[in-house]
């Protein structure tokens, strides 16, 4: 019969399921549970000077927006009255045409709001700075914490100038910088884990006067969102160029957000500039115009920007970066008269004609679907600004790779210089001493993680293909020589001047600082960037930038239902790639033991366990799974008191070759792990063998069960826990003579199976025997079998016994008997046989020779006094002897009296003393009579010895009989009648015998002593041997 042991759930964390594993898995499907959605955002930034009123312009530029930055606005086709299904005439088209121009030529706010207020703008970004004067580094140092006018200031500007409903994200202020942050109603809610860091690179490089705050957002669990409000080192020269470097690298490196509450899985828990899906950094950067003279750009920006006011501004609808090569279209010359005449009308102006064609077109979208370059004229204010761009600080740093090049962008600058302006005057750059020259400080840039990743890919792409080129230089080197000697009148007119590998772009170094231009991040779109020309109560232009950017919601209900799948499907690529194994238990030898009862049939039971009886068990190790299984018994470490008792010593465990015939045959395996493939199994030997001294007697006392727990670990899969049990048989081994005692008729056995009305033997309980009768009936048996022994050996020849063995049958070194498996059999019954109070002699078989019986028994009296808890002469008799020793006399007569007459305060002690040595004397004599008469040819002599032997053998065991039967009734006054005299021819060897024997039981008779010096042992030991030898010389 055989049960299958079920398995636990494993406590290896490896393959418990982890929150970051479900995470990510759920991540992955991230497209199926969100819904992408568009929200448009605007930025605007300002240098106040520190000039107060400020605010009150607030309004007209950062949320209504005034007339100069209305040619950037988008027309929507709601405004147009077109859609894609309607077809319209050309006189309905001329009508459409009309309206726009109205649309551009009106100078009133309305018309531009019917237009922008066609989208809601979800969030407001403000950037200020300087909103205070700081002229000394203690004005500095004193207003920076204590002054709250300033942001309460523009707080209340902001508020009013907002649509009602919008709500504050956040606001902070580093010195003259602040940074506000509004949402709309719908918005609002979507936006959390908001951190802002202020980073100061001013004074000494940490101050305020100069440097940052940056804002992380987190819109809708999804989208994190940075913005940088930041106002660099001012000055055109190049060490103050190197300074606004150093302050950018400062606020890059500096930065470092809080961990992130959101439930959605982002890498990092605490952001830097670069983790996030959009950054918007803007403020006065400082950066200024290189190589060119103030005066002449001053006054060429005026003559220009007067000239464009004077031709009416032209609109610009869609960005260089938005265009695509197939859908640019450049006015060149007049129009077509015939096309004209065909129309029936004529067009007024050359954008008309194109504003028109692009109309009637079926692929008509909006106005935002072309452009007009008007860079191509010459006579242009944008002819005029991309000149002067090629010249500014920041964009050639970005084209030098220097800062804010990998995938920073900026829209196409279509508008006058930001600063410097006189203070109160409309388009009159400085007119003070110094006479500024005219820049664009202050700069919207942008970023989408797109654009990041785009250009590191691209920047390895450009190494690998660097390091390939270099490799196959010299070969191209060599190739050009060679095709140059055989030609060396190869030149083509037709192609000179041409590179068609690298065809120059002369706009490329300043009109986009995006490297990966051509493969744009479609998530995020720049509909605006302008400057404020009319806002003029600050030397710097106000500037704002609206973008409308992608973001994703989560769709709650589908993100569960999807975690629940991921769950399933983790779970299940889990359990068939963990190892797992299959325990099956061979119940085959439990009909030799009793039934358990509990009944439980899952667990390993040994049954029964007797004193030193080994007991085997086995168990079948089986791969049921698809993976190899590494699989071993955890080390057992059992409960450990302060006797240092292992409690687990009694149980053995071991794989074991599974076609092994029987337990003996089986291999013992020296690994201590083993890998088994799918399919594979494996045996595993468990054995029970109780023989240490301090586990029998606590398994005599109750306090030890022999219970364990086997743990069966299973890498990388649940681990397996076996029960293992066994009933202990009690035996007489183990305990004091006192104890002895006690036990009744039928042996200690009948304590086997403890009860509540069952106590444990007590040494206090009264006893109706004088010595312990294991010991009486062992004594009896070596005397009878010593006597048939030496009989056999002086008849028979082939029953000689051991030549030169003083000790023998006490002496393991001198056994007959090597046969150690039968001789343990053996001894197992002998022992068995004194727990249960049968003959020691009946357990042998009737071939088993006499001589072996002998050593058998022999073995087992000393086991039996070795296993003693309290020995034959106790540690308190000892004291009184050793004592005696320095009062009494030394002879041999006198040293048994006295010791008799003290060993008589313990009469249980005393008779089993008297026991003991009356046996050992008859060996020695019966030895010695054997020796001495082995070389002697007279048959009377040898006759009249034995006779003698028989005697005196049979006057002690009178002696013991009538000890027995007395009940603690010792003589005070021990009887002893003096020993037969006897012939000896050879008292040497008697000598020699009783030596040999003094050193086998002085050990086991008397307890050693601890805590002494070794000359002390042997002292003690000298006196133990005087004492010992006196009752065994005849």
């Amino acid at each position: 019969m055989t049960d299958h042991v079920s398995s636990t759930e494993s406590q290896d964390t490896n393959f418990i399921l982890s929150s970051q594993s479900l995470s990510k898995a759920v991540h992955d499907r991230y497209a199926e549970y969100t819904r992408p959605l568009k929200l448009k955002l605007k930025v605007g930034s300002w240098n106040t000077a520190a000039h107060l009123g400020t605010e009150n312009d607030l309004a007209s530029w950062f949320v209504q927006e005034d007339s100069q930055s209305r040619h950037t606005a988008k027309l929507s086709k709601e405004n147009l009255n077109i859609t894609e299904d309607k077809v319209i005439s050309a006189t309905e088209s001329k009508l459409q045409l009309d309206k726009i121009k109205d649309l551009e030529a009106s100078n009133g706010d309305d018309c531009l709001s019917e237009i922008e207020d066609q989208e809601e703008v979800g969030i407001y970004v403000l950037g200020l700075q300087e909103v205070t004067s700081l002229s000394t580094a203690r004005e500095y140092i004193g207003r920076i914490y204590t002054d709250p006018e300033p942001i309460s200031r523009w707080r209340k500007a902001l508020v009013e100038a907002l649509p009602s409903g919008y709500v504050e994200i956040m606001e902070q202020q580093l010195a003259g910088l602040l940074l506000f942050i509004y949402a709309s109603p719908s918005i609002a809610p979507k936006i959390n884990s908001v951190s802002t860091v202020t980073i100061g690179t001013g004074i000494i490089g940490y101050l305020g006067n100069k440097g940052a705050i940056v804002t992380r957002i987190i819109l809708a669990d999804t989208t994190r969102i940075v913005f940088v409000n930041s106002h660099l080192a001012s000055g055109p020269e190049p060490q103050q160029l190197e300074r606004r470097f150093w302050d950018i690298e400062q606020i890059l490196q500096r930065t470092k957000f809080e961990p992130i509450n959101s439930t959605e899985c982002f890498t990092n828990n605490q952001d830097q500039i670069g983790d996030e899906e959009y950054t918007f950094w803007f403020g006065d950067l400082n950066f200024r115009l290189d190589g060119l003279p103030g005066d002449e750009i001053r006054r060429l920006l005026m003559i220009m920007s007067n000239e464009e006011c004077r031709n009416g501004p032209q609109p610009q609808n869609l960005l260089d970066d938005d265009v695509k090569e197939d859908e640019t279209f450049i006015i060149h010359g007049d129009s077509d008269d015939e096309n004209d005449e065909e129309t029936g009308y004529q067009h007024e102006s050359k954008a008309d004609d194109f504003k028109l064609a692009n109309i009637l077109s079926p692929n008509f979208q909006h106005l935002d679907a072309f452009a007009f370059d008007s860079s191509q004229d010459p006579a242009s204010l944008q002819s005029t600004l991309n000149c002067l761009l090629p010249h500014d600080q920041l964009k050639n740093a970005q084209a030098n790779n220097r800062i804010l090049h990998d995938g920073w962008k900026e829209g196409p600058i279509s508008f006058l210089p930001t600063y410097k302006y006189d203070i109160g005057a409309e388009m009159i750059f400085d007119s003070s001493e110094k006479k500024r020259a005219p820049s664009w400080c202050d700069r919207i840039l942008y970023r989408s993680r797109r654009d990041k990743d785009q250009y590191e890919e691209k920047c390895k792409n450009d190494k690998a293909f660097a390091t390939q080129k270099n490799g196959n230089f010299e070969i191209t080197e060599k190739n050009d020589i060679k095709n140059h000697e055989e030609s060396p009148y190869d030149y083509n007119p037709d192609e000179d001047g041409v590179d068609i590998k690298n065809n120059y772009d002369p706009r490329e170094r300043y009109e986009g600082s995006d490297p990966m231009k051509k493969n744009q991040d479609k998530r995020i779109d720049l509909n605006i960037y302008t400057s404020h020309q009319r806002v003029t109560s600050s030397d710097h232009k106000p500037i704002h930038a609206t973008f409308t950017l992608s973001y994703d919601v989560i769709l709650h209900e589908v993100k569960a239902k999807i975690q629940q799948e991921v769950v399933r499907d983790l779970d299940r690529a889990e359990n068939e790639r963990r190892p797992e194994v299959t325990i099956i238990i061979d119940h085959s030898m439990d009909g030799l033991c009793k039934e358990s009862p509990m009944g439980v049939t899952d667990a390993v039971d040994f049954g029964e366990v007797a004193y030193n009886q080994k007991i085997v068990r086995s168990l079948t190790i089986a791969n049921t799974s698809r993976a190899p299984a590494m699989v071993y018994f955890l080390d057992r470490k059992g409960a450990k008191g302060n006797d240092s008792l292992d409690s687990s010593s009694w149980l053995s465990v071991y794989f074991s070759d599974l076609g092994a015939v029987d337990d003996e045959s089986a291999a013992k395996l020296v690994k201590t792990n083993v890998t088994l493939e799918p399919g594979d199994a494996i045996n595993a030997t468990l054995e029970a063998l109780v023989k240490g001294i301090e586990l029998v007697r606590a398994l005599n006392k109750y306090s030890l069960q022999l219970e364990e727990i086997l743990v069966l670990r299973v890498c990388d899969g649940p681990d397996h826990f076996i029960p293992v049990r066994g009933s202990w048989l009690q035996t007489c081994l183990g305990r004091s003579i006192n104890e002895l005692l006690q036990i009744p008729d039928g042996g200690v056995r009948n304590f086997s199976l403890p009860k509540e009305d069952v106590k444990p033997l007590s040494s206090c309980q009264d006893s109706k025997f004088s010595a312990p009768r294991e010991l009486y009936r062992l004594t009896e048996a070596i005397q009878s079998l010593i006597e048939r022994v030496t009989a056999d050996s002086n008849i028979l020849e082939s029953a000689s016994l051991p030549q030169d063995a003083p000790g023998w049958p006490f002496d393991s070194r001198h056994w007959i008997f090597k046969n150690s498996t039968r001789r343990d059999n053996y001894l197992q019954l002998v022992i068995q046989a004194l727990d249960t109070s049968q003959n020691l002699t009946e357990v042998f078989t009737p071939e088993t020779l006499a001589i072996e019986k002998l050593e058998v028994i022999s073995e087992a009296l000393l086991l039996f006094l070795s296993y003693l808890s309290d020995g034959i002469i106790t540690h308190n008799l000892w004291l009184s002897l050793e004592q005696a020793f320095a009062d009494r006399g030394p002879s041999p007569e006198e040293i048994k009296a006295w010791t008799l007459d003290i060993l008589s305060a313990e009469p249980n002690h005393n008779i089993s003393f008297i026991f003991l040595t009356s046996m050992l004397a008859q060996v020695v004599a019966e030895l010695a009579s054997v020796s001495s008469n082995s070389n002697s040819s007279n048959s009377s002599y040898q006759l009249s010895s034995k006779r003698l032997s028989n005697v005196m053998a049979f006057d002690l065991v009178l002696r013991k009989s009538m000890s027995w039967k007395v009940k603690q009734t010792p003589p005070q006054t021990p009887v002893s009648s003096p020993p037969l005299s006897l012939p000896d021819p050879l008292p040497a060897k008697r000598e020699q015998i009783v030596k040999a024997m003094t050193e086998i039981f002085v050990p086991v008779i008397f307890r050693a002593v601890e805590g002494i010096t070794e000359r002390q042992k042997r002292n003690i030991e000298e006196k133990r041997v005087t004492i010992l030898q006196s009752f065994l010389a005849l």
